[in-house]
Order: C-alpha cells, then structure tokens, then sequence
C-alpha cells in the first residue's frame, strides 16, 4: 500500500522537559545540536512520505517559523493548529482530520527520534490496516513509562495501554492509519469528553476493524519526555554512529543550545510536579545494528 502522506503530533507543552520548554515548544529542543523533529522529517523525506501535517498547539509559531513550507527538508509541510492541546493527544490528531481526509497516512510523535529503517518497515508492512510499530525488546529503562500491547499469535493487538502487565512489547509512537482511526476518536469524545491515543486504539480492538502490530525490533527509535530521557538519547546517538558530528547541521556539539542544556545539568530546580534525580543513565550492554538513523 502506497502511503505518501504523514501527521506528526507537535502540540503539547512539554512540561517535563522543563526548562527547555519554557521558551520554545518541545520539538524544538535539540539533540545532539539538531531539534527532534527534524529526525523524523528527515525520515519522512527518505521514505517517500512527502506530505506532512503537523498538528502544533502550544508555542505553534515558532515551530511553524523554524520549519517554514519544508522545502529544505524536500517536504511539503502544513501546519493545523489544536487550541485544546492540553487534552489527550488523539484531539491532536482529530484537528488533523480533514487535511489527511480519504486516505491512509502515517503517524508520529515530534518527541521521538524515528529511524529512517523504522518507518521504512511501517511502510513496507502496511496493508490497509491499522497498524502499530511495537518494538518486541525494548530497552529495559523505557520500559516502566511505556505503553505496552498484548499480541497475539496472527499479530493482532489484544490490549494496550500503560497499565498492560501480561504484554508482548511496546508501543514506538509510529501508526499507520485508516480514517477510521477518526471514528475511533469522535465514538470515544462522545463518551468521555477526551481522548488519548490509546484509548483510539482500544475502541478500534474492541469494536472497529483492529489494530496490527508491525515488528520493529531492533531499529533506532527513542521516546525524549524527561531531561533523562535527552541525556540518555545523546548518548545513544554518539553509539549508533561512528561520527556523531554527521548527525549534527551547523553549529557542532557546542552549538548555543547545548550550552543552555549542559547548564541544566544535573537538574538543580526540576518543575514542579515531575521530579527529576537528574542521575545519567548509562548504556546498557546492547549491541545495535550497522543501521544507523539514517540507514536506508
């Protein structure tokens, strides 16, 4: 199936990364001296997927300022704004509705770094389902605050959410969809007033068409909620390639924005409600592929 059309959810206000966030929305926090979510367009790019939707909300435009019409990322790039973004983030999604209507499209979240490879094998696999890229040996430290799927034997999702305790793998943040993702969303808004992701996905396991797990196992991806979560992707990116300065445009490792991060490092004064121990991870012993983020 020919899936050329993509969203990506940069609405919310990414508290937990404060104080990143403070000042700019949290697609725009660098990694490695390169904001997150030109990871994923670039990804985009390579795949083929060249029109994209980004759904944005809080701080809007400055990203709408940053990333323009897309053309430097060989993209074309529309911007819906979500004025409740402080809702779940399957209202994000629905504000994306009408540009995405008629056919299916990619799914992603601006604060995961997505692989080249990974959305590649989301595109391969796409059948006319809805489908779910899970990833079947997470890294054990993602583990506690992902959300997790039960599969069975055909590779149908049973069950999903973070609360799943007997599951098979976790959830990566990258979806192939139908509309009827958005019959999912309007029947669960009717109920409750609110909607996340995984509550869309359970109304289509429970009640529409399902949703299909995608084996992404071994390929790069990395959900950045936390100050930890950035430190440790940092340090995953210098592993995954042999010269972390090939990921890097510009301005080098000691780029501006760097300097703001290393300042807050560790975490002196973590916002209020999300306590943050400011501890470095340190890798696992995992050996990753020769696929880099850019394999492809």
């Amino acid at each position: 199936m020919n899936v050329a059309r993509g969203v990506i959810l940069a609405a919310g206000d990414g508290d937990r990364l404060a104080p990143l966030t403070l000042d700019r929305p949290k697609p725009l926090v660098p990694v490695l001296g390169k904001p997150m979510i030109e990871y994923t367009l670039e990804s985009f790019a390579r795949n083929g997927v060249k029109d994209v939707v980004i759904v944005t909300g809080y701080k809007g435009d400055l990203l709408r300022r940053h990333i323009g019409d897309g053309s430097r990322f060989g993209l074309r790039v529309r911007f819906v704004h979500n004025p409740d973004f402080e809702k779940g983030n399957a209202v994000s999604l629905n504000a994306a509705r009408e540009a995405v209507k008629g056919g299916p499209f990619v799914l992603a979240m601006s604060d995961h770094l997505v692989s080249t490879e990974l959305l590649s094998k989301a595109l391969d696999a796409a059948d006319g389902r809805c489908s779910l890229c899970v990833d079947f040996k997470p890294l054990p430290i993602i583990v506690d605050e992902a959300t997790k799927v039960q599969v069975d034997g055909d590779g149908r999702i049973l069950r999903i959410g973070k609360d799943v305790r007997d599951w098979d793998g976790v959830d990566t943040g990258v979806f192939v969809l139908t509309p009827e993702v958005f019959e999912a969303i309007e029947a669960v808004l009717a109920q409750k007033g609110d909607c996340e992701l995984s509550d869309a996905m359970t109304w289509l396991i429970n009640h529409g068409s399902g949703l299909f797990a995608c084996d992404v196992t071994g390929s790069f991806w990395m959900d950045v909620d936390t100050l930890q979560d950035l430190q440790f992707a940092e340090k995953r990116l210098k592993k995954e390639v042999f010269n972390a300065r090939d990921l890097i445009r510009g301005d080098g490792l000691e780029a501006p924005e760097q300097k703001v991060l290393k300042t807050h490092r560790p975490i002196a004064g973590p916002h209020a409600g999300y306590a943050q121990s400011g501890k470095l991870f340190e890798l696992p012993d995992r050996t990753w592929g020769r696929h880099s983020l850019y394999s492809g």
